[in-house]
This record gives structure tokens, sequence and C-alpha cells, in this order.
């Protein structure tokens, strides 16, 4: 039997991820979700706690009848989120993250946070090259066609993290 799991936190991933493991968990209880805001949680069927110490309160209960804590930051854009193929940084007890196993694929890490830190400094640092570069390209008066071209055999098609924040820049989708 597939324990319940509470997902925290519904923002832009969050709601992608949580939507992805309702859909495709095989869940035997129904996905309990919590977000600061109850608004974000309408569009699921679930449990939802109203306040910070509501939250707590819940999760406290939940661990008194046995529940367990595995902390998963994620990495990639919402395609990859909606796709389901995001990287996780899990960590928790070994035996949290064991029963994990049927809904992740990574490999658990014993510093994901510091992981999820490293990769948030990657992904500026790529959008902040991607920005001079597309800069640079305007004011040099080249088409932007040619170096989305130039950029996708380079550097991948839609996977890529440079494809992710290279459209979003182009299309002026923020």
């Amino acid at each position: 039997m597939a324990p319940q799991l509470l997902y925290i936190g519904l923002g832009n991933m969050g709601r992608l991820t949580s939507s992805s493991v309702s859909r495709k968990g095989c869940l035997d209880k129904p996905l309990v979700v919590y977000n600061r805001t109850q608004k974000r949680c309408e569009d699921f069927a679930a449990q939802v706690g109203s306040d910070h110490a509501k939250i707590i309160k819940i999760a406290k209960l939940m661990i008194d009848k046995g529940a367990e804590f595995v902390s998963s930051p994620a990495f990639g854009p919402s395609q990859v989120a909606n796709s389901s193929t995001l990287i996780f940084a899990t960590a928790g007890a070994k035996s949290s993250i064991d029963k994990l196993r049927p809904y992740i694929k990574d490999e658990p890490r014993s510093n994901a946070a510091k992981l999820k830190l490293i990769g948030n400094a990657f992904a500026l640092n790529t959008i902040t090259q991607i920005a001079e570069s597309l800069t640079w390209v305007e004011k040099s008066g080249i088409s932007p066609v040619m170096v989305k071209k130039f950029a996708d055999l380079t550097y991948g098609g839609f996977y890529s993290v440079y494809y992710c924040y290279k459209y979003f820049m182009l299309t002026l989708n923020y």
C-alpha cells in the first residue's frame, strides 16, 4: 500500500509537480496539499491548511501518526516540470526516501539544500549570459532568429536550460 503524501508549496513548480504526482503517482489515498495562500489550492481536490499555524498542527499530527519528512528541491523550468522530468535534490532519512522510490528516480543527496543553491546560481549565471549576449546581438544588428538557431544547435533543444531561458527572453515572457 502506498503512503499518503503531503505536498507543501504550490508555487509555479509546486503546482505542476504536485499535479503530476496526483495524476501519475498511483496513489492509494488523495494527495494532501498545503500552500501559504488557500487560493492556490482551489484546483486540487485535496485537504488544505488555512494558515501557518494550521500546517504546523497538521504536520505534528501526521508525524504523530508516523509521517516522515523528505525535502525535495527541484531543478528545471516549468516546461520540464509539466513533462514530469525535473531533477530533484532529495534529502531525508534513508528509510523515508526508500518509501518514495516509486515516485522519484533521482539519487538522494546529503546536501540537497546546498545543491539547490548551487543550481540556482548556475541558472542565474546562465540568464545573465543570455541577457548580455542578446543585448550584444541587438546592438550589433544581428537577427535574433540567427542567434536562436545557433544556440539551438550549440546547446540543445527544448530541454536545454539555455533554450528555456532564451525562449523567455526572446519572447519577453518573464
